[in-house]
């Protein structure tokens, strides 16, 4: 009986628990006699997937990592153990056809001169997935990608030869690239080129891996004739990895480093990708640019009324002095609406208005009384603002009403208990709309792939702040995200949430939103150059304590933030914390501490955990 190993089967794992499992069972239900082996490298996930699965799946290797490496260095930590004649590169958000194994194997078997292949990688709805077949990036191509060209023409050589759309997913063809997702190789040729470049931490690492395989002198291949389902990006989405970022940042490695000859090509990518990203913020944030403008006109409007209504004729000062009042109006105007929290936040209420209002007069009063010369009436600021902040939120209120208006919110309830059909029974007695889904991962698909708006009533066990982290990226679509701990609670919160839209909406922790980050930065920045020219001049800290400090100014750390624990909340760590403050090492109170932190977060919190943490270490 031989023992040679047919296949390494090759996972790298990150809080996809429930998603690993569906992958190995469909590994084990595979239609062969090959002889396999299954690697899975663990991305240190916090969702107890070697917990609970190690015991399901006693021949599967486990690899615990300490931190979150990157797919990139998880990989080759498994290569390093693999023994099979080939690798199987697989995501654990795929599920294999009874085929998959048998058919890919005897097509490497059958033709030595191929490095690589991949199969037909489909959507969970069974389309096809365009990744999973392309060629390598130049100049024309990357052109037709960035800038919608490929989606426009897919059926046109010229513009979609990046996809490969002109040709038949149903042919097998030697092809640049593959997905990474469900990469075949042979043993030795990951040994020859060194296995993935480990300076791409996700996304780019594939393309650069069929780059070498090529290099090497082997073809890279597309075989039609099996398939798996890929549900594409789900450890991204339940991570805090900025994923648009990484794949920018993959696409500009892969360049540099296979066409650093190319200046003009590199420049061309560096600018598309800028471009591009650039355009994806206009159009993530457009209600917000929109606000912007329509406050600056209002300023420009409102000013010379205001100087109308006080001296008689619009331009109240020296013609050649009144731009740069008005400049100072708008300039302090932005401010304070930003300070406030009416830009980048959903959340538009009178009160942030007045709180605008005072801010941008003690900014103007301050500005008059440092720069001389500069004699604004107090009148003409007082009516200016004051008709400002009243018109500016009225327009905020009119624009938001229509945008709500036209959004059709359907009641979503996630959970498969008893709560969750009282609930269900409870909107068809009151005919009230109302959609199901059974667990937390169909709730991911559900809500990126679809433009409706949702409110969502978790009746089960899930983590509220992770839920909330998790789907942050798609809150566009999310009206309202309620836990239901019980039919009573229902009742109240379901009660609550449509009359007094309270703080129950779906929304950030307020360390999320960017005028807290602002705050913050400038904060760490001013506090940490304080405690720096202290230790320089009366050297009063240790060496460690002014490396911390360093971090604090370079923006590696904050001044008062989370603790690093088991769970890797997408938050910078702090010199000083709850975690700290109170002294403990147990793993469920440093998580359960930094979500107090998180979902309670105000500046005054930082200021009690700064002073406390002070006089703590003075005592």
């Amino acid at each position: 009986m031989s023992n040679i190993i047919n296949i390494s089967i090759v996972i790298v794992n990150y809080n996809v628990k429930d998603f690993l499992r569906n992958c190995l069972d469909s590994i084990y239900n595979s239609d062969t006699n090959l002889i396999f082996e299954i690697i899975v490298v663990d991305n240190n996930s916090h969702d107890d997937s070697f917990e609970e699965l190690s015991k399901l799946y006693k021949d599967v290797k486990f690899i615990l990592l300490k931190e979150n490496l990157g797919f990139s260095k998880a990989n080759n930590i498994g290569f390093a153990e693999a023994s099979g004649e080939f690798v199987l590169i697989l995501n654990p958000d795929t599920i294999l056809s009874a085929d998959t194994l048998h058919k890919v194997y005897h097509f490497m078997k059958s033709n030595p001169e191929i490095g690589a292949s991949g199969c037909k990688v489909l959507n969970h709805d069974n389309t096809f997935q365009l990744p999973c077949r392309r060629s390598f990036p130049t100049p024309w191509n990357s052109f037709c990608k960035l800038f919608g060209l490929q989606k426009i023409f897919p059926n046109t050589k010229l513009f979609s030869e990046y996809n490969l759309t002109y040709k038949s997913i149903d042919e097998s063809y030697e092809v640049d690239a593959l997905i990474g997702a469900f990469m075949f190789v042979r043993n030795d040729v990951i040994d020859k080129i060194n296995g993935f470049d480990e300076e791409y931490f996700m996304y780019g690492e594939d393309l650069d891996f069929c780059y070498k395989v090529k290099k090497a002198g082997y073809k890279v291949y597309y075989f039609h004739e099996t398939s798996i389902i890929h549900f594409k990006g789900e450890s991204t989405k339940r991570s805090n990895i900025n994923e648009v970022k990484h794949f920018y940042d993959a696409m500009q490695i892969f360049v540099k480093k296979h066409y650093s000859s190319s200046f003009l090509f590199l420049t061309f990518l560096k600018t598309g990708i800028k471009v591009r990203e650039l355009l994806s913020y206009l159009i993530k944030f457009r209600r917000d640019i929109l606000f912007i403008t329509i406050d600056i006109l209002l300023v420009l409007i409102l000013f010379p009324i205001a100087n109308k209504l006080r001296y008689g004729y619009s331009v109240g000062y020296p013609a050649e002095n009144y731009d740069i009042y008005s400049i100072v109006l708008v300039f302090f105007a932005l401010i304070a609406q930003f300070l406030s929290g009416n830009y980048f936040e959903r959340d538009y209420r009178f009160r942030k208005n007045i709180v605008s209002g005072l801010m941008m007069m003690m900014g103007v009063g301050f500005f008059i009384y440092l720069i001389r010369g500069f004699d604004l009436s107090r009148i003409v600021l007082f009516i200016t603002t004051t008709s400002f902040i009243t018109l500016s939120y009225l327009i905020r209120s009119f624009i938001s009403s229509r945008a709500n208006s036209k959004s059709k919110f359907t009641n979503l309830i996630v959970g498969n208990n008893e709560l969750s059909e009282k609930i269900v029974e409870y909107f068809k007695i009151n005919k009230i709309p109302y959609s199901t889904i059974s667990n937390e991962n169909d709730l991911f698909n559900v809500v990126k792939n679809s433009n409706s708006q949702y409110e969502i009533l978790v009746c089960d066990n899930s983590d509220i702040l992770d839920l909330k982290h998790n789907l942050k990226e798609y809150q566009e679509n999310i009206n309202s995200l309620i836990q239901i701990n019980d039919y009573q609670d229902f009742i109240f919160k379901f009660s609550i949430s449509k009359t007094l839209n309270s703080d129950i909406i779906f929304k950030k922790s307020d360390l999320d939103l960017l005028r807290v980050k602002f705050i913050k930065r400038i904060l760490d920045i001013f506090v940490s150059l304080l405690l720096l020219s202290v230790a320089l001049l009366f050297l009063l800290f240790k060496k460690a304590s002014i490396k911390n400090i360093f971090q604090v100014l370079i923006g590696k750390k904050t001044l008062i933030g989370i603790y690093k624990g088991k769970k890797h909340f997408n938050y910078k760590e702090g010199l000083y914390s709850l975690v700290a403050l109170n002294s403990t090492s147990l793993e469920n109170d440093i998580d359960e501490l930094n979500k107090y932190y998180i979902n309670n977060y105000s500046l005054t919190l930082d200021f009690d955990i700064f002073v406390k943490s002070f006089f703590k270490k003075k005592g």
